[in-house]
């Protein structure tokens, strides 16, 4: 019977024989159609779930790179800020160290100033106390010289005016036997009172004159004069 069937089936054209096509046929092929379209078209839905997928991860990807760019920005801006910080710090710190220095500067000139005004008074005090001093030292020593020296200027002036002396020894005994210790300071008031004037100018002009000079050389009134300051105090003097 299939034999028969399959006889049917058979035709010749243009020389050739095929099969005619029967019902059974026309299903197996739509069956056979619609497995390839279902399956193109699972092929269309993988490609497309794919593309979705990959256009997920690369929106994934771009949230994950803005997501780091955002950190690293604000990573960035965190380290601007943290330098702009430290340099408004170390200016800071650089204009109050310099206030504070020259407050220092000025504090140790201030010490300085007092210091050599306080020197300047002590100098100044010390120099005004002792420079009467070498004025009545001056005085002092040239009345001294006018006691010691008037009696034998006395008997000397009267050698030379008289000549009934024998020597000077005969006319120092003959003026103490006659006038007595007095004689021999006749005229004196004016020689004491001249000779006293005279070396306390020459005392005090030398000694504070020596004084200024070490003062202005040396810096200290005190120091022991050179040749130099002697000549030019000695000159002063006389």
């Amino acid at each position: 019977m299939s034999l028969d069937i399959d006889e049917k089936r058979k035709e010749v054209k243009n020389g050739k024989e095929y099969i005619k096509p029967t019902n059974v046929n026309i299903k197996r092929h739509d069956q056979v159609n619609k497995k390839k379209t279902a399956t193109e078209k699972n092929d269309v839905d993988m490609k497309r779930h794919d593309q979705v997928n990959k256009k997920e991860t690369a929106t994934a990807k771009n949230d994950v790179d803005m997501k780091r760019h955002d950190q690293e920005n604000k990573k960035e801006t965190a380290t601007a800020k943290n330098d702009v910080d430290m340099k408004r710090h170390d200016q800071v710190n650089k204009k109050e160290t310099a206030t504070e220095k020259k407050e220092v500067v000025k504090k140790s000139q201030g010490e300085v100033e007092n210091g050599e005004n306080a020197n300047e008074t002590e100098i100044d005090e010390t120099m005004a106390a002792h420079t009467g001093d070498a004025f009545i030292a001056g005085w002092v020593g040239g009345a001294a010289s006018v006691l010691v020296s008037h009696p034998l200027d006395t008997v000397k002036v009267r050698l030379q005016t008289n000549t009934a002396y024998k020597g000077a020894m005969d006319c120092a005994i003959k003026t103490f036997t006659k006038e007595g210790v007095r004689g021999f300071y006749k005229g004196m008031s004016f020689p004491l009172a001249s000779a006293a004037a005279y070396n306390a100018l020459v005392f005090g002009i030398y000694s504070n004159t020596t004084k200024l000079l070490c003062y202005v050389r040396y810096g200290d009134s005190g120091e022991v004069p050179r040749c130099s300051d002697i000549f030019i105090a000695a000159m002063a003097a006389g």
